[in-house]
């Protein structure tokens, strides 16, 4: 087992997306163990709101988000690479191909405070080898907003 972790720092959000697509590898599963994210630029009452957040694992053939950036993957213990891939900020979202997509989490986010997925281990995400998981804001902000986030998990086989 190798633990691994990727993260984005103060990007500007303004559109439905998914903050978080991670590729398991081929040869391993990967085990989501934690999702976090927050924003710095509306603290005040009036800029309150809550935004869907939803966790979507695709099997088989999906068709990966876009618009998005490359994440870089690091290690937290075990070997010096990832096998898994991560795409951060996607504005396109992943979309099913002929394979199908099953809603693992459906949730909400008071955007005034962080949020932190960290399940107890009986209640992790597994992705099964070369399938996908995104952690998504599934509508746009009301305005403009500056994010930060971080996803942990570990490759198991391989």
């Amino acid at each position: 087992m190798a633990r691994f972790t990727c993260a984005f720092s103060e990007v500007s959000v303004t559109l439905e997306q998914d903050l978080f697509e991670l590729l398991a590898p081929t040869d391993a599963a990967a085990i989501l163990i934690s999702a976090r994210f927050g924003q710095q630029t509306d603290q005040g009452d009036a800029s309150a709101e809550m935004l869907p957040i939803e966790f979507i694992v695709g099997k088989g053939t999906v068709t990966a988000g876009s618009g998005g950036s490359a994440g870089v993957e690091e290690p937290l213990e075990g070997v010096t690479a990832a096998g898994g891939v991560v795409l951060l900020n996607n504005t396109t979202r992943m979309v099913v191909g002929t394979g199908s997509l099953h809603t693992m989490l459906a949730d909400a986010w008071n955007i005034q405070i962080g949020y932190l997925y960290q399940p107890v281990p009986e209640e992790r995400i597994i992705v099964s080898p070369g399938n996908r998981v995104t952690v998504a804001i599934a509508a746009a902000p009301g305005s403009a907003i500056s994010m930060s986030g971080t996803i942990v998990w570990d490759e198991v086989g391989g």
